[in-house]
């Protein structure tokens, strides 16, 4: 259901490598939140940083949409990086996982297999 990958870098370094791997493979960073900090906010604590990364092709967002408009409820696509035992993780619900409990629609998997492969490819890092 999902996928996911041990960095050799520190967080930071990592959080900056996901960026610019997601953009060089057509995926821009909408918007990011460290958990830690928003819990701060309000007065709770959170013992490791805990990012997600809200990233979107729309090139391939307008293909899917235009299949299937309840793959907007997954849209856009989130990849994690958080800390964890002394290592940072970098993480992803898999998109073809997701598509299978609202739709069996070929034409949708096969975008969803391709978003799939490029995010794979980006955290690859």
């Amino acid at each position: 259901m999902r996928f996911e990958v041990v960095s050799r870098y520190n967080l930071k370094t990592t959080i900056k490598k996901v960026k610019a791997s997601l953009k060089e493979n057509g995926f821009g960073t909408l918007y990011e939140l460290n958990f830690k900090d928003k819990f701060k906010e309000h007065n709770m604590s959170y013992p490791n940083n805990y990012y997600v990364l809200e990233v979107c092709n729309p090139i391939l967002a307008k293909e899917i949409l235009d299949i299937s408009q309840d793959v907007g409820y997954f849209l856009p696509c989130k990849v994690v990086v958080y800390e964890e035992s002394n290592q940072v993780i970098i993480g992803m619900m898999k998109p073809t996982e997701m598509l299978h409990m609202i739709t069996d629609d070929e034409r949708a998997m096969l975008v969803a297999q391709k978003v799939e492969k490029i995010i794979i490819k980006s955290l690859d890092i």
